[in-house]
This record gives structure tokens, sequence and C-alpha cells, in this order.
């Protein structure tokens, strides 16, 4: 194996029941990669007992706007993961893209001013034997100023125990300063074969009573 410009080892290692595992590590500072290949690996899991695995990992970290008025980085993690439960040849998989992308911002006295993070997958799925989830086309945004977060989500969740999809999407974004216990306002809407309105704080249409703590929330089927 070789030493890499992340102090780590890259090189290819004998996974404990057989085949190989290949990992290439690489760092300047301001851009960090990672990527693994999988030949034939068996790893030993508490639930599945062995389980044979190939296919690729990667993730990739970068820098991209770093000056005292703000900060910016990017990630991304990409799964394509195929194999076996060694037992019963059930199929085992992982495929999909997790990205993300933090920003803080500054202000004159080089405070922090700002902090927003934003998560998006890119069809995320897991297998293992008859049971399968998946995430479609999900993100979701945090953003941290002036005394005060906001909140905003959607995606898309199919699942083999649920026998169907749940979708959740925020109609209005949800808001909640750190002064408050719970959010003063949003709306949510969760779809499935039905549906239905989780409303917070004022937009419970309750008047003073949406704000009172432990009668803040509405939820209203359909």
């Amino acid at each position: 194996m070789a030493d890499d410009q992340a102090g780590g080892e890259s090189g290819t290692t004998a996974c404990d029941g057989g085949g190989t595992a290949t990992v290439h590590y690489s760092d300047t500072g301001e851009h960090y990669q990672e990527e693994w290949t999988l030949n034939d690996c068996v790893v030993t899991t508490d639930s599945e007992g062995d389980i044979r695995l190939s296919g690729t990992f990667s993730y990739d970290e970068q820098i991209v706007v770093d000056t005292a008025e703000r900060y910016e980085e990017q990630a991304a993690e990409h799964y394509d993961i195929e194999g076996e439960i060694v037992a019963s040849s059930d199929p085992v998989a992982m495929r999909g893209t997790i990205g993300s992308v933090s920003v803080n911002t500054y202000d004159s006295l080089d405070s922090l001013s700002g902090e927003t993070d934003t998560f998006e997958i890119d069809g995320l799925e897991f297998q293992i034997g008859s049971q399968y989830i998946a995430i479609t086309l999900g993100d979701e945004s945090l953003r941290e100023a002036d005394g005060e977060t906001e909140i905003d989500f959607n995606g898309k969740l199919i699942g083999s125990a649920i026998e169907g999809y749940i979708e959740v999407t925020t109609d209005k974004t949800i808001r909640w300063p750190d002064t408050e216990d719970c959010p003063i306002e949003g709306v949510v809407r969760i779809e499935s074969d039905g549906d239905a309105e989780l409303r917070l704080g004022d937009d419970t249409g309750c008047g003073d009573l949406g704000r009172r703590p432990g009668h803040r929330n509405l939820l209203q089927l359909r």
C-alpha cells in the first residue's frame, strides 16, 4: 500500500470472508476524495450473517468559496453496490447519490451571521432480500440567521414494509425562532393513498391557541 496526501493508505486489502476491497484517498487541503471498489468482498453482519458485495462507493468534498464574508463547501456520496446474502443468495443492493452544500456567512466583525445546509438525494435505494426502500428526489434546506431557523423539505419514500409510498412536502416554510419551544408557522403536506396537512403555530388557524405550548400543531386529514 502507498501513503497518500491525506495521511492514510491507498491500496487493496483482503476482506475477512474473501474477496478484496480497494481504496484510494486524495486530499489537497481544499479537495478531499475517497473511492472504494469492492470485488466479491464478504463482510459479516449481525442481522444477515455473511454478505458478498461488489461495486463502488465514492465521497467527494470540496471548498468552493473561502473568503472573509463567505465559506461554502460541497460534498457528495455515490453508491453503486450490489451482491447477495451468502446463506440464501437473496439479493442485496445500495444505489444512488447524496449531495450537500454548506454555506456560512460572516459580518464585518467576523462573526457568524448566517448558516445554510442543503441536502439532495437522487434516487437512493436499498434492498436486502425482499425488503426494499427508496427515496426519490428528496431535498432538505435548513437556514439559520437572525435568531431563527427556517426549514423546507420534499421527498418521496417507497417501501416494501408500507406496501406503497409516502410523499412529504413543506407547502409553507417552517419558521422556528431560537426563543420559542416550537415552530411559529409552517405547513407540511403528507400524501399517500390519502393526504393530510400538518399545520404549525399561526398556520393552525386557531388564533392565540396556535401559539400556546402544547396547542401549536393541527393535523388535518382528507
